[in-house]
Order: structure tokens, then C-alpha cells, then sequence
């Protein structure tokens, strides 16, 4: 048996921190989740362990979280948005907070570049986002993948 938050969890489950941070969120973030038995392509991942699994059902049958801080290296086809590789051609990452919400983790998402950005991310092309009273910022990587943060008012 395993503390995890309020629970307790018992044989075939681990802990699983749904808020991204590998146990280190609140602890209403934290529940016991039986590991998988399916493993299947999908979106890369980085797991809490900082390895990188084809896809979260790879990594909840190794009993391992995913991992929203990019601890581990990105696959070679992709960088990794939160938790969840994005495609290295025609995707961005938007994160978005939850500032007035401390209790609501923030999110990731890889979406389609816009047309308008003629397949080459720029901070001018990406669609407006969030509610909050701060614009978005965008941001990009070493290697040129742009990520646009946005929040919730």
C-alpha cells in the first residue's frame, strides 16, 4: 500500500499526480490509478521516471506518471508541450493558466499551426487566447518551437 494525497493505493496501482507535477502538485491532485495493460502508438510523453513512452497508456502500464515540466529529452520527431510531444512541422504549444483558479492545473494542447502563418511559427500568426488580463506572450525553444502562453481571467 502507497500514500498517495488522501488514498491509499493498493496492489496494480500507483500514485498519479493529475496536476503534471510527478507528485509534487496539491495533494486533491493526487489519486491512485490502476496501471495500464494496453500500450499503444500515440503522442510521445515524459514520464515522471524521465523517460520518454510512446504514448500515456505506454507509461501508465509502467506505472509512471506523465511528467508537464519536459524533464526528459524530446523525440527526435517532436518537442514536448506540458507533458505530450508536439510535431516538430505545422503544430505550436498553448499553455493555458488558471491564475485566478489556484486549485485548476494548467493545460497543454498541440495545435495545428494557423493558416496564416504559412507553416513557419511566428508570435504575429497564432490565434488570440485566453480571458485574463495579461496578453498572451509566445515563446520559442532553442530549436525554434514556439509555445503561446495564455490565461483565464
Amino acid at each position: 500500500m502507497v500514500v498517495c494525497g488522501t488514498e491509499m493505493c493498493g496492489p496494480g496501482a500507483f500514485c498519479d499526480d493529475n496536476s503534471g507535477g510527478c507528485g509534487k502538485g496539491p495533494a486533491s491532485a493526487l489519486h491512485c490509478v490502476m496501471k495500464g495493460n494496453v500500450c499503444s502508438d500515440g503522442q510521445f510523453v515524459c514520464g515522471c521516471d524521465g523517460m520518454v513512452y510512446m504514448s500515456e497508456g505506454c507509461a501508465t502500464l509502467a506505472g509512471v506518471g506523465v511528467d508537464a515540466n519536459n524533464k526528459c529529452p524530446a523525440p527526435p520527431t517532436g518537442f514536448f508541450c506540458g507533458g505530450t510531444a508536439c510535431e516538430l512541422t505545422g503544430t505550436y504549444c498553448q499553455e493555458i493558466a488558471h491564475p485566478d483558479q489556484p486549485g485548476v492545473a494548467t493545460t497543454y494542447g498541440c495545435l495545428p499551426l494557423p493558416a496564416a502563418c504559412n507553416g513557419k511559427a511566428s508570435c504575429a500568426c497564432l490565434d488570440n487566447c485566453g480571458s485574463g488580463p495579461q496578453p498572451p506572450m509566445c515563446t520559442f525553444d532553442g530549436a525554434g518551437n514556439a509555445t503561446q502562453h495564455c490565461s483565464t481571467g
